[in-house]
């Protein structure tokens, strides 16, 4: 088992299980979930990334614990084909922690968390806003990591024919694009903003030649 995701597990989500037992069984359940083999983006990797970020900006957080835990468990289902796995992975969440001894508060705010990785909408909770820009932080990556990024996504959705994965994937870039800010936090919008603009912009010009 990696031993950087275990040592964020035991120190901000394991303190929620009623056993060490229960929070290993869990564990070992989300490695696997990432670890099968149609996670090309959505795997260990961008698991690492977002608690690099995290890092960054765990002192600007309310509920720093909430963060962590919706990390490992934003994307714990996930399949290409659905477009429901934001809403089962925030149902998985609620019923683990709904046994433990977290309180109700935390876990719908968890919940909220996660389901705001679907749309990456504007919130009146600034936990929130981070989260979703610590997911979108990829978008302003170096040139060399996102195109790795793309090349995942790319994978993720081999299924679909190359006219049909450039007409969806334009529709996503066109979307991020238009907005006026990408990034709802301060520090995001200053650490990656321009380049993000930059990686999609680049990007869309190669998918309409």
């Amino acid at each position: 088992m990696d031993s950087l995701l275990k040592k964020y597990w035991n120190n901000y989500v394991e303190p929620y299980f009623n056993d060490a037992d229960q929070s290993a069984q869990e564990f070992k359940w989300i490695y696997n979930q990432h670890t099968k083999s149609n996670r090309f983006y959505h795997g260990l990797g961008h698991l690492k990334f977002l608690l690099t970020s995290f890092e960054e900006v765990k002192t600007e957080l309310i509920s720093p614990h909430l963060v962590v835990i919706a990390i490992f468990y934003h994307a714990s289902i996930y399949n290409a084909l659905k477009k429901n796995n934001e809403e089962k992975s925030a149902t998985k969440a609620v019923d683990t922690f709904s046994v433990g001894s977290m309180n109700a508060s935390d876990i719908e705010k968890l919940r909220y968390i996660i389901l705001a990785t679907k749309s990456h909408e504007e919130s009146e909770d600034p936990d929130i806003n981070i989260f979703v820009d610590m997911d979108l932080a990829i978008l302003g990556s170096s040139e060399i990591e996102y195109e790795k990024y793309c090349l995942g996504v790319r994978k993720e959705y081999s299924i679909f024919p190359e006219f049909m994965y450039k007409k969806g994937r334009r529709e996503v870039l066109n979307y991020f694009l238009a907005k006026e800010e990408i990034f709802k936090s301060e520090y995001f919008k200053t650490q990656y903003e321009k380049n993000a603009k930059v990686n999609l912009t680049k990007e869309l010009k190669q998918l309409e030649n």
